[in-house]
């Protein structure tokens, strides 16, 4: 039986509150749950989410392989699975006794559980109104990381503070410098990595409430403490992210009123770091800008690193040579550089390099060929058709946008850093990466039968 899926045109948050009302039921009450307390309680979170997700595999009778998207996964799956195998039962492993094979299984669970994840996941994600209601919850939920963000920056908040008789608790770690600002993560990258992921969403508010003074000043000031909170985690990922968003987010129009700020932090910048201003002027613009901002761009913020991403890189492809096929197990990367350099890296900084050190080419080729796949072909849905449809409204182009932005940060973000394993940064990434893959298929029977 045929069934077709219709898209009303959501004009205002009012049109999205009134959805809101008539459309959440058990399973979708349970899934935002888990998103809006996903940065500030991961543990409650993942249960909200694992229960949505569990009543939308009872309600629903859609086949997994029913879905051609799906069908990369479940090959990558059973090769992580018979690399682990291999790598507890047949290969010797050349890192020796220093290395558990267990941890390769354990390093499925970062992988194999998201692939059913992005499967179940896009039943919430399947149109306009869901996904602006997830974009929506999902900025409600980071106001707690803006608060806790700032106050730890800039008030010294370290906790522990206790929510709900100590079901919920949050700790900050003191900044020590020349660390920045972490808010309710434990690192100033997976900090910056989940701003970045909003950042975007922000931008898109602000154009839905681009007629309504009060609600867009609300949005203005959120995005504003974005802003300043990704700048304040001495993050040079974050701070790339940041600026690599905006030719993909903003009009032309836009950009012009953003032109003299940019300027001005470029000529702030220049007089800062550039030894020809040495002396009393630089001394001065170095008293006031926090030492932890100015000195990324300087070789001092270099000083302190015992080996370069390239030097890092350079010891991972090496590694997957030597056991391109299946990988040396999950966790292997940091022993192995040890061995060899007398230096501990947690991971290769760099995922591609790191899925195929603990499971070989063949799995970190299919996974991130997928996702680039999805990523090139919702690009040109999103941003080149638009200029051949004209019954796209504004507000709809916008989300889209900043949607793909959020996701396209993230993977960018990846190649010279890992927040992966961060789970909250892994469960977003599948959210986002379905969400895309529903935004290529829409209004194709592909998700009419999937769901």
């Amino acid at each position: 039986r045929k069934r077709k899926e219709i898209y009303p045109c959501m004009k205002s948050y009012s049109d999205l509150i009134n959805w809101k009302n008539k459309n959440l039921d058990t399973k979708s009450i349970f899934f935002y749950l888990g998103v809006f307390l996903l940065p500030s309680a991961f543990s409650i979170s993942i249960i909200f989410l694992l229960v949505s997700f569990l009543l939308v595999n009872l309600k629903t009778k859609n086949k997994y392989l029913s879905d051609p998207w799906n069908i990369p996964f479940l090959i990558v799956s059973l090769l992580m699975a018979i690399s682990s195998i291999a790598h507890f039962l047949l290969i010797s492993n050349p890192v020796g006794s220093q290395y558990n094979p267990q941890l390769s299984f354990i390093g499925l669970f970062n992988w194999l559980p998201f692939f059913w994840i992005f499967w179940k996941v896009q039943f919430f994600l399947r149109n306009e109104y869901q996904r602006k209601f997830f974009i929506l919850i999902l900025i409600s939920g980071t106001f707690p990381v803006i608060i806790t963000g700032l106050g730890q920056y800039f008030f010294n908040w370290t906790g522990p503070f206790d929510l709900l008789n100590g079901l919920i608790i949050w700790y900050q770690r003191p900044i020590i410098n020349p660390a920045g600002l972490t808010g309710l993560f434990n690192n100033p990258n997976i900090a910056g990595s989940w701003l970045n992921i909003v950042f975007p969403f922000s931008i898109a508010t602000i154009y839905e409430n681009s007629n309504n003074k009060k609600n867009k000043f609300i949005a203005s000031l959120f995005l504003i403490s974005i802003g300043i909170c990704i700048v304040l985690t001495n993050s040079r990922n974050a701070w790339v992210g940041l600026f690599l968003s905006l030719p993909f987010l903003i009009d032309l129009n836009v950009f012009y009123y953003l032109l003299p700020f940019l300027i001005l932090f470029g000529i702030i910048l220049a007089i800062t770091v550039l030894p020809i201003f040495q002396g009393y002027i630089q001394d001065q613009f170095r008293f006031i800008i926090p030492d932890k901002l100015w000195m990324e761009f300087t070789k001092q913020g270099f000083e302190s690193m015992d080996i370069s991403r390239i030097g890092i890189w350079s010891y991972a492809i090496n590694f997957i040579f030597q056991s391109p096929l299946f990988g040396f197990g999950g966790a292997a990367f940091p022993i192995m550089l040890e061995i060899q350099s007398d230096l501990w890296k947690g991971h290769p900084h760099n995922l591609f390099l790191e899925v195929a050190i603990s499971y070989g080419i063949p799995s970190a080729l299919i996974i991130f060929t997928t996702i680039l796949t999805v990523l090139i072909l919702s690009f040109k849905k999103i941003y080149l058709e638009k200029f051949y449809k004209k019954d796209k409204s504004q507000n709809s182009y916008s989300y889209k946008k900043a949607w793909w932005t959020a996701f396209f940060i993230l993977i960018i973000s990846q190649s010279v850093d890992i927040q992966y394993f961060d789970g909250r940064i892994s469960i977003l990434f599948w959210i986002l990466l379905a969400g895309l893959k529903n935004i290529l298929t829409e209004n194709k029977k592909l998700i009419a039968d999937g769901y």
